[in-house]
Formats: C-alpha cells, structure tokens, sequence
C-alpha cells in the first residue's frame, strides 16, 4: 500500500483504518437516502467525504496527501479526486436534497424562525462559489451552492445579480 514506505508504520495505517471505517458508515447513510445512485459514486464519495472529515479542509492537496488509496504518488490521488468532482453523472444537488430537507425540516419543527444565509466568496482568480447555508447556533450548514468561472470584465456582483440558479424562479435582469 502507498502508505507502506512512508516510515510511519501502525499508526498511519491505524488513521487510514479510520478513514475507510468512517467511509463505511456514509457509504450505508447515503445508500439508505440515495438508493438508485450509483455504488461506485455513492463509496467514492463517502472516501472523500471520510478523508475531508478528517483533514478538515476542502483543499483538493491536502485531500490527496490523506485520501487511503493504493496510489503511489499524491498527484494519482488529486487527479482521482478531480475526476470525481468533475464526474457530470455526480450532481451535488441530487446528493444533498435530501440531507438538505433533513436539516431544514428539523430547524423548523419547533416553529422558530428559519435563518438562511447566503454567502459568495471568491475561491481564485477564476472562481466563485455562492452558496446557501441554514444558520444552526453559531455553524452554518450548507445547503446548496455553485460554482462559476468569473468572465472577464464581469463582477461577480453582476454575474448573479443577473444570473437565476437552477430551481429558482427567473428574476428580472437588472439594467
């Protein structure tokens, strides 16, 4: 295994046990919300789901230097990765609807008001991600987003103040 000449011995193997055991119980949580999507996406995306979990980034590197892989370089691990989230058959919306009504059905049971927030940040000098999280205490829980590659000359303000996601209603243009 790639981990195997990294000099840690036991305990490396004991993390990415970890990883893999973790991996297992979302594989089993998304196969119960997501039954007709595929296996081979369904336990990719609970590896990296488990990896992220235990990095605690959304770095696409530090992802690959932890994912338990069988892969003997990092950039094997990235490009895995990437080929993942740029899979067109893997729709996040799909993914997270569920776990999305979960969230917001349980926020409202109790009748208190439901806190939405919506947040864009600029990823690079390419790309922007808007996203809509429900306020839970002092965490947001993330709903949906997108991703966008700015254009050139374009404002990200402009872009989606002229731009409808998907699932929402179309808003005028402003002029």
């Amino acid at each position: 295994m790639w981990f195997k000449g990294s000099g840690l011995g036991g305990p490396w193997k004991r993390l990415m046990n970890g990883i893999k055991s973790i991996a297992d119980r979302i594989n089993s949580e998304l196969k119960r919300r997501l039954p007709n999507q595929r296996k081979t996406q369904r336990t990719k995306l609970a590896l990296l789901v488990s990896t992220m979990l235990d990095v605690r980034s959304a770095n696409l590197m530090d992802l690959a230097a932890a994912l338990p892989r069988e892969a003997d370089r990092t950039d094997m691990r990235y490009q895995w990765i990437t080929r993942l989230l740029g899979n067109p058959l893997v729709i996040s919306d799909e993914i997270m609807e569920p776990f999305s009504r979960e969230v917001l059905e349980q926020a409202a049971a109790n009748g208190a008001p439901v806190t939405l927030i919506l947040d864009q940040s600029k990823m690079s000098d390419r790309h922007q991600v808007l996203m809509l999280a429900l306020r839970w205490g002092e965490r947001a829980l993330p709903l949906a987003w997108r991703v966008e590659e700015a254009r050139l000359g374009s404002t990200p303000r402009r872009r989606c103040s002229t731009r409808s996601l998907s699932g929402c209603p179309d808003r005028p243009r402003s002029g």
